[in-house]
């Protein structure tokens, strides 16, 4: 038998057949093509091809996403065709769905619930990664890495400097004040 869609030879098996005649022409692979493209392009319909949080309006991108972040849920029970036909049989319902393109589905995913679009500019992200990448001990560096070294300097001579003087009686502390402000004078 010949797939009219692919137009390859097949075993009857790959068909819908009922006592050797045919119920549909399409192999179930085209079929099965046809009817996952026929429900992306209904939910993008639904959505107007646009995702609802930054406008983005490339179909190639765009996702259903559960509005109640229950998503996961969903997924346990049905797989992604099965959760698109529940939904357009359900009529796309706003309070339950949404469209959103991957970058904030998943910023949305990582960002407790708020797409980083909305809650957080560029700038503030960067700077957040950079204190947690450059954080010495208690307190934070200057963002600004080409300062870097100098400060893990700075650092190491405070530290060395606290462990020398550590030993050290109130009497001894004043007489060294009282020479270093003489050497600067």
């Amino acid at each position: 038998m010949i797939c009219p869609i692919c137009e390859q030879e097949k075993d009857a098996s790959k068909f819908n057949c009922v006592n050797g005649k045919r119920r549909h022409n399409a192999c179930y692979q085209c079929r099965g093509l046809r009817e996952r493209a026929q429900l992306k392009l209904d939910f993008l319909i639904a959505f107007d091809f646009k995702c609802s949080c930054c406008g983005l309006d490339d179909g190639r991108f765009l996702t259903l996403d559960h509005v109640k972040d229950d998503g996961n849920l969903h997924r346990e029970k049905y797989n992604e065709q099965q959760i698109l036909r529940l939904a357009r049989k359900e009529g796309y319902p706003k309070d339950k769905y949404d469209c959103l393109c991957f970058n904030c589905n998943s910023g949305r995913s990582a960002n407790g619930g708020i797409c980083p679009h909305k809650c957080i500019t560029k700038e503030e992200y960067k700077q957040k990664l950079e204190s947690r990448v450059f954080y010495t001990g208690r307190e934070f560096v200057n963002n600004n890495t080409s300062n870097l070294p100098e400060a893990r300097k700075q650092m190491a001579l405070q530290r060395s400097l606290v462990k020398s003087l550590k030993g050290i009686t109130p009497e001894q502390l004043e007489q060294l004040v009282l020479a270093a402000s003489q050497k600067l004078a």
